[in-house]
């Protein structure tokens, strides 16, 4: 009998950059705190369901550290010289 079963879909990590729109994700909810994330991937201009699905769960995965939720600089501190987050590959 098998017991382990392998995963479906593209792999976690697998490479799209999405630290821009990530950050303006972020820059848009912080602005209107009542707004729900996929409001705000939509208002970017996104409609693609599988982008929207991408970036949503992007941002819960960033939102529920235990940094971001008790600190909203959180953004500011971790950003390098170079514009981009520091954060785990592929997220």
């Amino acid at each position: 009998m098998r017991t382990v079963f392998a995963n479906r879909g593209r792999p976690k990590g697998s490479g799209l950059n999405d630290t821009q729109l990530i950050d303006r994700i972020f820059g848009l909810l912080a602005r209107n705190p009542g707004m729900k994330p996929t409001t705000a991937i939509k208002l970017l201009g996104i409609d693609n369901p599988s982008t929207i699905r991408r970036l949503r769960d992007k941002y819960k995965t960033l939102h529920n550290t235990p940094a971001a939720a008790t600190d909203p600089g959180i953004r500011d501190r971790t950003a390098s010289p170079h514009g981009s987050l520091n954060r785990p590959h592929g997220l």
